[in-house]
């Protein structure tokens, strides 16, 4: 997959403003306009993703692939700002994570002290602030078979080519630019791919939160998981804070 050109992009804000959310059931009711790949198995499709570039940030969090509801909330924003790009930007941070589960990161986030270490009241803050960047590994939603699914991530992350040429067009770049951010990943697959890099980035082991669990409601091993990482990400949050102090 290359770099969608200017003309394919304005296609695809075109379908998005004309999509009448109201037919937007689930995946399966994405019109074929938005369709970006098809490779049998994955169907990747376009959503107003990734037009929020920050030039510098302290915190990046790195989720999967967005799931349908987010490409629901991020095509009603998009609608909602008549697809102004600015007015879409200061909107964008209320669909990062929203729900239950912004809750369930902040309280994590919190707990380890991160909100210490940036100074600020709480990490709640990241989410209306310019210090955080929210992204995926892989920018554009994927959905599974033809049943159109979420797609959760497996083996496929490291060797399927549609997946592997998104990770090194749009996930890459921002993590060049990440400079020395703390990274949290949001569950197994981001983390991973993170791992296999931190191979050619030193940096990486020293500043990203590997193997943070995915807050979802949905990850019934959540709290398990973060009782068990706890004590190591502190340690990461207090050594990349001090490291921060003397860069």
């Amino acid at each position: 997959m290359t770099l969608l050109k200017r003309d394919e992009i304005a296609s695809y804000f075109k379908a998005c403003l004309n999509l009448n959310l109201d037919e937007l059931k689930s995946a399966k009711d994405l019109p074929v306009d938005l369709k970006m790949v098809d490779s049998g198995r994955l169907s990747v499709y376009f959503a107003p993703f990734g037009l929020v570039h920050r030039q510098s940030f302290r915190v990046l969090f790195v989720g999967l692939t967005p799931g349908f509801n987010q490409v629901f909330e991020a095509i009603r924003v998009f609608q909602e700002a008549e697809g102004d790009l600015e007015k879409f930007e200061s909107l964008a941070h209320s669909i990062a994570f929203k729900g239950s589960m912004r809750r369930d990161i902040v309280a994590a986030l919190d707990t380890l002290g991160l909100h210490r270490h940036l100074k600020i009241g709480s990490t709640s803050e990241l989410f209306t602030a310019e210090d955080a960047q929210f992204c995926s590994l892989i920018r554009y939603p994927v959905f599974l078979n033809k049943n159109l699914k979420n797609y959760p991530g497996d083996s496929a992350v490291f060797k399927e080519k549609i997946l592997k040429e998104m990770i090194e067009d749009y996930f890459i770049p921002i993590l060049h630019r990440s400079g020395h951010s703390i990274i949290i990943p949001m569950g197994k697959w981001p983390s991973l791919i993170l791992k296999e890099l931190s191979k050619d980035d030193s940096t990486l082991e020293s500043r990203v939160l590997f193997d943070f669990p995915h807050m979802s409601g949905a990850n019934g091993h959540r709290k398990a998981l973060f009782e068990k990482g706890r004590g190591r990400w502190r340690k990461t949050i207090a050594e990349w804070s001090k490291d921060m102090r003397v860069i």
